[in-house]
């Protein structure tokens, strides 16, 4: 393109994955680390009996491993205020929403697929141990008996090795936390919605395929709860689609991923 960036071509290692969309603000994100292990890659998946797939789709693979694992972050820059909980939307509209389409290679530990975090809150949707989808928000300052619960998605809910379409909102009018997933073979899941704290700042650095680093071990899988499986989109809002939205919006990646229903 005309900044000089060049795709990816399977098996290539992906330095940086951008948005070529205007209301994208250049929100690129790169890769995280350096040297072996440390980037993702690219990779073609194919549809198959045990794996459903609307067709070959192309993916961004994180293998799990290396020290640092792969991972792949961004930041919001200058443009802050445009970011969920920033102060380009009203107050009555701030808030966030994600969708993630990917698929994960259950490993027998916890996995964090992004993390979104700024001066005051937090949030990350983390795989479990057994592949169960794990929706954890925190208000920095908030005592823990106000935070909060994480809502969880057991993996007996559905095949945690099918590709997935996994979406979530935080808002702050309601002060509600929600997670919503669809697996390929057409199972859905949608637990109660839980309130919530908000955070009173924008939330500006998103970090995708592991956990910021932590004190102790910063470059240890386990510890930063590194992903293994592809992810095909991430996409964000600055606020919290509704219901109607929100059906829309997984409807369109579930066409574009998942095979029709017979």
């Amino acid at each position: 393109d005309p900044a000089g960036r060049l795709a990816a071509f399977d098996g290539e290692a992906v330095l940086a994955w951008t948005d070529f969309a205007e209301r994208a603000r250049d929100s690129t994100l790169y890769s995280a680390g350096s040297g072996t292990g440390a980037t993702p890659i690219f990779v073609t998946m194919r549809p198959d009996a045990a794996f459903p797939l609307a067709g070959e789709r192309k993916f961004v693979r994180f293998n799990g491993e290396g020290r640092p694992p792969a991972g792949l972050s961004s930041s919001a820059r200058n443009a802050a205020k445009d970011f969920p909980f920033g102060t380009g939307n009203p107050e009555a509209k701030r808030g966030l929403t994600f969708a993630v389409a990917f698929f994960q290679e259950v490993r027998g530990r916890q996995q964090t697929l992004l993390h979104l975090s700024g001066a005051t809150g937090s949030v990350a949707l983390r795989l479990g141990e057994k592949g169960e989808a794990r929706l954890h928000a925190r208000r920095i300052g908030v005592p823990e008996t106000a935070q909060a619960p994480v809502i969880a998605i057991a993996a007996d809910k559905f095949n945690p090795l099918e590709p997935l379409i996994v979406t979530g909102t935080w808002s702050a009018h309601p002060e509600q936390l929600a997670l919503r997933l669809r697996s390929a073979s057409g199972k859905v899941e949608k637990p109660a919605p839980v309130k919530s704290p908000w955070p009173s700042d924008a939330l500006t650095t998103l970090i995708v395929g592991r956990d910021p680093e932590q004190a102790g071990k910063p470059k240890d899988p386990q510890t930063l709860h590194a992903f293994a499986g592809g992810i095909a989109e991430v996409l964000l809002y600055s606020t919290a689609l509704n219901d109607n939205e929100l059906g829309t919006l997984e409807n369109q990646l579930a066409n574009r991923y998942f095979p029709k229903a017979k």
